[in-house]
């Protein structure tokens, strides 16, 4: 893995762990610019920039977990894995409220 793949690596379990909080968006923020400027490492890494910093903070107000694992052959495998889990419970989420209060 090279220096900058590793850099990206890091970003990316940082704005994961961190969700919510100013650490985790410094992270998010930095690692957008990155794949903003790298057209070439956001095909790898797009799953997780699709997912917005709104989404990350939705689950946390709502107390929707992030903790969880996933394994895919690579990267974007796994990442691509990961956010069709949280948006699963996202809609989860938003299902049980609308028959709460519907």
């Amino acid at each position: 893995m090279d220096r900058w793949e590793s850099k990206v690596d890091a970003l990316i379990r940082l704005a994961e762990d961190q969700a919510g909080k100013p650490e985790g968006e410094v992270a998010r923020a930095k690692l957008q610019q990155i794949l903003e400027k790298y057209s070439w490492v956001a095909e790898e890494h797009q799953p997780l920039a699709d997912f917005a910093i709104s989404e990350f903070k939705y689950m946390k107000r709502v107390g929707i977990s992030h903790q969880g694992s996933w394994t895919g052959r690579d990267l974007q495998e796994t990442l691509t894995i990961m956010v069709a889990d949280y948006r699963q419970r996202i809609e989860e989420h938003k299902q049980l409220q609308r028959l709460l209060v519907g």
